[in-house]
């Protein structure tokens, strides 16, 4: 199992992150599966994203206008 809650709570307990990017690290260092599995999630709505939008361009082009 990736994640195991009293070991990430013990570190949290031994060194706390103040900043912003010393909690960024926390979370991959604890949960490395949980930040890949949001990263690829990411990836995916990109990809619906580009793909929406390569569809509009797609029909536009095809849409005469008249004159």
């Amino acid at each position: 199992m990736d994640y195991d809650g009293a070991k990430v709570y013990e570190n949290y307990q031994n060194q706390q992150p103040k900043t912003h990017s010393e909690r960024t690290e926390f979370v991959k260092n604890n949960a490395p599966k949980g930040v890949s599995g949001l990263d690829m999630i990411e990836k995916f709505f990109d990809g619906l994203k580009k793909e929406a939008v390569d569809e509009l361009v797609l029909l536009k082009s095809k849409v005469k206008i008249p004159n």
